[in-house]
């Protein structure tokens, strides 16, 4: 059904399965568009429909994919995945301008930054999480805290809305 409606080479029925959950999250990420600006959701010209349970079942997959994109291929530590290739520059400027704050060589207040879905899986990954997949606007939100008790130990709270 969703290769009638896609009409994606990965979806067609002689396809391999790997394949065919790899190009969920391609599948998602439309039906996401389509939701988000009130369009319908593939369109074809069979006028074919996926059902609640078709998209749930869509969803899954594709939040699974999602999960193992910078997961590393041997052993089990996140940050040893591709994160640590996908993401050390980011993090590294990120931790940089916290740091220049800190020490005075920015009066910063603010950094923002856009990003793709994949680079907040890639920067949680090389940050060594495991967090759902973003949403459409979801975001990383970094605060440098220093303590009237300590001020020379600042530490970092982290949120993370998906």
């Amino acid at each position: 059904k969703l290769f009638k409606m896609t009409r994606l080479p990965q979806l067609a029925p002689e396809a391999q399965m790997v394949e065919k959950m790899t190009v969920m999250k391609r599948v998602q990420t439309q039906i996401n568009i389509a939701n988000s600006h009130g369009l319908p959701l593939l369109p074809n010209k069979e006028g074919l429909r996926l059902e609640s349970e078709e998209l749930l079942m869509v969803k899954r997959i594709a939040c699974e994919i999602w999960k193992l994109l910078y997961q590393p291929a041997l052993g089990t530590e996140k940050a040893d995945g591709m994160g640590l290739n996908a993401a050390s520059h980011l993090a590294h400027y990120i931790t940089q301008l916290m740091m220049d704050r800190f020490e005075g060589k920015n009066k910063l207040r603010v950094a923002e930054y856009s990003a793709h879905d994949t680079t907040l899986l890639a920067l949680a990954a090389r940050l060594g999480i495991d967090i759902p997949p973003p949403e459409f606007a979801g975001y990383f939100l970094f605060e440098l805290h220093i303590s009237k008790d300590a001020p020379e130990d600042p530490f970092v709270k982290f949120f993370y809305n998906q």
